[in-house]
C-alpha cells in the first residue's frame, strides 16, 4: 500500500508533484497473460503529495491545479522516478500532466 506523503516525510517543491504510478496491465484485452518484463508502463497515477505552487517572476504565487488524491494522465516520460522504502514515486512538473481522471 502506498503511504501518504506525511508519512514519506517528503514535500514536493514549486509547482511539483508527488505521483505514484498505477499498475501495468496483467494481461491484454483478448486475455493473454504478459511477463512482468513486457508489460507496457502506464501513463495514469495518483498524486501522493502537491507543492505549493509555483512562483511567478512578480513575485506572486500560482496556486496548483491539482491536490493529493487526485487521479492524473501524464506524458509518457515524465518526471524523475524514484525509490522510497520499497515503493517507487515520481517527482514531475505540474505542466507533465495532461489531464485529470474524473470518477
Amino acid at each position: 500500500m502506498t503511504a501518504t506523503a506525511t508519512e514519506l516525510k517528503i514535500r514536493p517543491a514549486g509547482d511539483q508533484l508527488l505521483v505514484v504510478r498505477d499498475a501495468a496491465p496483467e494481461e491484454t484485452p483478448g486475455g493473454i497473460l504478459l511477463p512482468e518484463s513486457s508489460r507496457p508502463r502506464t501513463n495514469r497515477g495518483t498524486v501522493v503529495a502537491a507543492g505549493i505552487g509555483r512562483l511567478g517572476d512578480n513575485g506572486i504565487r500560482t496556486p496548483m491545479e491539482f491536490r493529493a488524491g487526485d487521479r492524473v494522465i501524464f506524458t509518457d516520460f515524465a518526471g524523475q522516478a524514484i525509490e522510497h522504502d520499497g515503493e517507487e514515486y515520481i517527482i514531475m512538473s505540474q505542466s507533465e500532466v495532461l489531464a485529470s481522471v474524473i470518477d
